[in-house]
């Protein structure tokens, strides 16, 4: 094949800046990572060691939403030829084209003036310039855009958000939630307090909330300590409070198995899969760190994180352990005298609806993972048939397709019949062997 020679223009655009080829493959390798359910948006985005966080998790959210669009512009482009695969091994990874594609359509390109340029590139200069960095979608990038017009056309849309379904589309008006850390902010009221002086409107008592400000706040209803923040239009990132750990941003879903639980202070707590470490934090908060917390979880890398996190909150009272929750015996040392198990164990999570990972589509790994999330529940119900001390409650994460509510004082009733009764323990124990 005769390959195109590079325009001079572009040539002029490629010296005019500087693109940072590396964020984009790293960005390509964590949409990857989301798809095939190796972690959330945020535990693979806001880790330690990803620079620009914030532009990292817009990046992977966004080129994740638009996938179905941009893999019809990659095979009516006839982009195949691009992306690594048997015949073309040296090209790039097929997510980072993904990634590639969306900056390039519909992105916001940061392309940096080289020192020996001090012009200010347009919007346009600045995506060649940010094409021209990729050589093998380069070459296209006349098709590619006249491809993506010849698909707005035929679907008649003006932005590809047109093509979201209704539950993704949703998700962009959920409001954020943050869990304010009492084992570093001395109280709720404190870190509201502070908020107002830096221009948030407190919500909280207001009866009408159709007019909202851009920067508001409010208490959340059920969750103590638990503050809704808008979904947009407000970068926490590199807040004060999130970096010395005042607040920690949590799913409401994922604050209220702590929250059930409520161990008192002074109590031994067993967290069964507790990585990355946000529910260990809640519960260190709910017993004032006086107690141990057992914080168990058997991925070496999840594991550091989870250790990083705690850290950062401060639960001085959690000793973490890189074991296997199955493997622990319940009548050894340290483990005779856990009285409090939360078990919550890691899934896709589905029906939390602010959470974008929770529209991958199932995959045979991913039901492997849901089967062993019953083994998890097993392993917990003989845990505490074998030290009937124990008191266990759990959530178990599954699809909700309607609005429902239950009672956590019929949950205990329930645990509490089955704790007494033998014969159920006994078959349990048989399907567990």
């Amino acid at each position: 094949m005769v390959e195109k020679k590079l325009k001079a223009s572009d040539l002029l655009y490629q010296e005019k800046a500087m693109i940072d080829v590396t964020f984009y493959h790293l960005a390509g390798k964590l949409v990857k990572d989301l798809i095939e359910g190796k972690g959330t948006v945020n535990s693979l985005c806001l880790h330690d060691s990803i620079r620009q966080k914030k532009r990292m998790v817009a990046l992977v959210s966004e080129t994740f939403k638009y996938r179905t669009l941009l893999n019809q512009i990659m095979e009516a482009a006839n982009l195949s030829s691009c992306y690594k695969n048997k015949k073309n091994p040296d090209r790039l990874p097929y997510h980072v084209v993904l990634v590639v594609l969306y900056e390039f359509l519909w992105g916001v390109v940061i392309a940096s003036s080289s020192s020996s340029s001090k012009k200010t590139l347009s919007e346009m200069e600045a995506k060649n310039a940010f094409i021209q960095a990729f050589p093998s979608l380069s070459l296209h990038k006349t098709r590619i855009r006249a491809e993506w017009t010849k698909l707005s056309l035929k679907l008649a849309i003006r932005h590809p958000r047109e093509t979201l379904s209704s539950e993704l589309a949703l998700l962009e008006d959920i409001p954020k939630y943050a869990r304010v850390n009492t084992l570093k902010a001395s109280s709720c009221q404190e870190v509201m307090a502070l908020l107002e002086q830096e221009g948030f409107v407190d919500l909280t008592s207001f009866l009408t909330q159709q007019d909202k400000p851009l920067k508001w706040f409010k208490k959340d209803d059920l969750i103590p300590n638990l503050l809704l923040f808008p979904s947009k239009g407000i970068s926490f990132y590199k807040h004060k409070f999130v970096k010395n750990g005042w607040l920690i941003f949590q799913d409401k879903a994922s604050c209220l198995p702590a929250f059930v639980l409520s161990p008192p202070p002074g109590a031994v707590v067993l967290d069964a899969c507790a990585a990355p470490g946000n529910k260990t934090s809640h519960l260190a908060s709910l017993m004032n760190n006086q107690g141990v917390i057992y914080a168990i979880e058997k991925d070496s890398t999840r594991f550091d994180t989870m250790n990083q996190l705690l850290e950062r909150a401060g639960a001085s009272c959690v000793k973490p352990l890189n074991l296997d929750f199955l493997r622990i015996d319940p009548l050894s040392e340290p483990f005779q005298q856990v009285q409090y198990i939360l078990l919550d164990p890691s899934c896709s999570g589905s029906g939390m609806l602010s959470r974008l990972d929770s529209f991958v589509k199932g995959t045979e790994e991913e039901e492997f993972k849901k089967g062993n999330t019953l083994c998890f529940g097993f392993a917990a119900f003989v845990y505490c048939y074998i030290d009937q001390r124990c008191i266990f409650r759990t959530r178990f994460a599954g699809t909700i397709t309607e609005p429902f509510q239950f009672s956590i004082s019929c949950l205990d009733a329930c645990l509490q019949m089955y704790v007494h009764n033998r014969f159920f323990w006994l078959l349990l124990c048989q399907l567990m062997h």
